[in-house]
Order: C-alpha cells, then structure tokens, then sequence
C-alpha cells in the first residue's frame, strides 16, 4: 500500500506509520485494512477496502484486484485497486491478480466464465476462461498479458456465456503515487477513523 500512503500523505497529512490489519485470521476471509497514524497529533485512519458486488442476483459474491496473491495465505501481499503499472522498481506490481469470491452450491453446478481485463482504452487484453463447481468459494487468476500496464483506469469483467456481465470491477493503474486522484482513493476505500 506504498502508493496509497504516499497519496494520503501528499493530500492531507504526513503518515507516520502503516500497519496492516486482519491478515486472515483464523482462517477468515478480510478485506484489506490498513491502519494509518498521522502527523504529531498521532491521529489514527482505517483505510478499508470496498468489493465490487454483482449487478444483480448471482452466485458471485464479490470481485477484487490486486498484487502479490499469496496463495497460503489467502491475501494480497501487494496494493489493492490502486496498482503500479511496473513489474519491478520502487513502484512495482510484480504479479496482478484477481480474486471471485463465490458461494458455494448445494447442487451439482459447473458453469463456465470468462474473465476479461480491459485497458483504460477500452480494449480488451486479456480474455481468461475460468470453471466454477460446487465447490468453488474463491478463485484467483493471474493477468498474463502485455506488461507494463498502461495508466488509467482498468475494468475486469466477469462474464456468463448464459447471463452475459456477472461483475465489474475498475481499478486504477499509476506510474507515480501522485497520478492516484483523491477521488478514486474514496471510491476502492472506506475512510473510517478508528
């Protein structure tokens, strides 16, 4: 969360320390939270990250995109919606992921998905078939197209063969922190005071 810290930081107050909060703990799925402590006054911010939620009544529960999936884990060891656009460097996205929470069937169910990830150009770049069972729960994907990424505003869709866009979901890609506007910080984070 390098690139979010700096943007907090440059907007509105020096950031004195980071910490990041509920890293799965006892098993469960947390969404990224990240605890800030600002400027002398030792003011204290949550930064806690927003799902992409399904446009209508779906087996999918939430879309999220990040960097560094750690698999053992089961969380991102990297930034969330705001990412670098570089795989190496100070500001370094080495691996971009994208996670489906879904909910598990009763029922014997296979339903095929596709997921595309489309640049802020609006051209598609990669077109990733995934399988759901009745056992998925979470299913990740590693982005292997053409890297850097370019900067902007990103979209990942995911997309039923029967039912057509289950979930979209933007995220921002930045050279510098000072590209991320304040604006899209608010819109992939809650601002909560602790």
């Amino acid at each position: 969360m390098q690139g979010l810290t700096q943007v907090l930081a440059s907007s509105f107050a020096d950031v004195v320390s980071v910490d990041r909060l509920q890293r799965n703990v006892d098993g469960l799925f947390h969404v990224q939270t990240l605890q800030l402590q600002l400027g002398h006054g030792r003011t204290t911010l949550l930064l806690r990250e927003k799902l992409a939620m399904p446009s209508r009544s779906s087996s999918l529960l939430a879309l999220r995109i990040g960097c560094d999936w750690n698999k053992t884990d089961l969380v991102f060891d990297g930034d969330v919606s705001a990412v670098a656009s570089s795989s190496s460097g100070l500001y370094s996205c080495p691996s971009l992921w994208a996670i489906v929470h879904w909910q598990m069937s009763k029922k014997p169910v296979s339903e095929d998905l596709l997921l595309v990830w489309i640049d802020p150009g609006g051209t598609p770049m990669q077109h990733a078939p995934i399988k759901i069972s009745e056992h998925s729960v979470l299913v990740w994907h590693r982005y292997t197209a053409t890297q850097p990424l370019s900067p902007g505003e990103w979209t990942l869709e995911v997309q039923s063969m029967e039912q057509g866009i289950l979930a979209r979901r933007t995220f921002f890609v930045y050279r510098e922190p000072s590209q991320i506007p304040w604006h899209k910080v608010k819109e992939f984070f809650d601002v909560l005071p602790s």
